[in-house]
């Protein structure tokens, strides 16, 4: 359960975010959200690729990847209490993304690391839960471990960082670099 500190050290962040010109992470989620629906919208043109699956499921999991990524942003600027630090992380952490995700090479054929390194993105979820549910439209229970795979990074990297975060902006010596 997440403590009145830890809601108010998320507050202050949102805060922090807003007076450094980077703008309120609700509304970077909207945004993301959005523009990621927009092509799915795109794509769901009977021309290109329609969207076996349901606009609405596919959007909803659109959203949960969004969110798993903005949880794994959080995890890193917990972790390392610096914005410009962790900015460069996740660019190390997410720029292979397409080689580990199984879409220049199948997952099943990669050696064990870079399996490992594959279950560690949310885009590979997603794609998985895209391909199931959106273009094959399997039914939704099929595409259940993707989904609770996003909703884990949801849950387990804010859980994480509540904590870290918490000490930092409590602490004053930590406070310039955030």
């Amino acid at each position: 359960m997440t403590s009145t500190i830890e809601l108010r050290a998320f507050m202050d962040l949102a805060a922090t975010f807003r007076e450094r010109g980077w703008g309120n992470p609700k509304e970077v989620a909207v945004q993301g959200e959005m523009t990621g629906n927009e092509l799915l919208a795109l794509l769901d043109i009977p021309e290109n690729m329609p969207l076996r699956g349901g606009f609405a499921v596919t959007c909803a999991g659109t959203i949960l990847f969004v969110l798993a990524y903005q949880a794994v942003g959080l995890l890193f600027i917990g972790f390392l209490g610096n914005f410009r630090l962790s900015v460069s992380l996740a660019a190390v952490y997410a720029a292979p993304a397409f080689a580990f995700t199984g879409i220049t090479f199948p997952i099943l054929g990669m050696p064990l690391f870079a399996k490992f390194w594959s279950a560690l993105l949310p885009l590979t979820w997603y794609l998985e839960f895209l391909v199931r549910s959106g273009f094959h439209g399997a039914p939704l229970a099929m595409a259940m471990p993707d989904v609770a795979a996003m909703v884990g990074f949801i849950v387990f990297c804010p859980a994480v960082a509540a904590p870290m975060l918490s000490y930092r902006l409590r602490t004053p010596a930590t406070w310039g670099e955030l």
